[in-house]
């Protein structure tokens, strides 16, 4: 009866032995993949801060671009002010001609202004690559040619090319 007992306990050590053996080079195989794994994850966030960083440029260049294009559009659009300033003794006179009935007519003109601006730039760029792509360019391709960003073409790829 010992005997039994005696085998059965250096069979089970055995078993428990060969388990723990396998379970540490399973562990260090879990950990040098673990390791790897980040740096992988580190350039994908990497290339996506990049990406987003581009495209926010180009937003903020296009905004100032249609800021100073509709500056000038309403500083055309507006008749100058007569302003005379006549200065007698302490007394000051202020002589000012304004017709406010232009001020509603180019708020609606300057939207409307906007609206077709925005409307131009929109179908150049969906026209433009929509051309680079029929071509069979690569989107790194295209951005570069258009200086688009990434998440940009994709937008105009999702949303104006289906």
């Amino acid at each position: 009866m010992i005997i039994i007992l005696i085998v059965i306990a250096l069979i089970l050590i055995i078993f428990n032995y060969k388990a723990v053996k396998k379970e540490n080079s399973s562990f260090k195989d879990i950990l040098r993949v673990n390791e790897e794994s980040p740096e992988d994850y580190m350039l994908e966030i990497i290339n996506l801060r990049k990406d987003f960083g581009e495209t926010i440029t180009e937003l903020q260049k296009e905004i100032i671009d249609l800021k100073i294009h509709n500056e000038s559009i309403i500083a055309n659009s507006y008749k100058p002010i007569n302003k005379n300033l006549i200065n007698n003794d302490n007394d000051v006179h202020i002589n000012i001609d304004n017709d406010k009935d232009y001020s509603n007519n180019n708020e609606t003109t300057n939207i409307e202004v906007k609206s077709k601006v925005e409307e131009k730039i929109t179908n150049e760029k969906v026209n433009k690559v929509k051309t680079l792509s029929q071509q069979g360019l690569t989107m790194d391709e295209i951005c570069a040619q258009l200086n688009l960003g990434k998440g940009e073409v994709l937008l105009i790829k999702e949303l104006y090319l289906k």
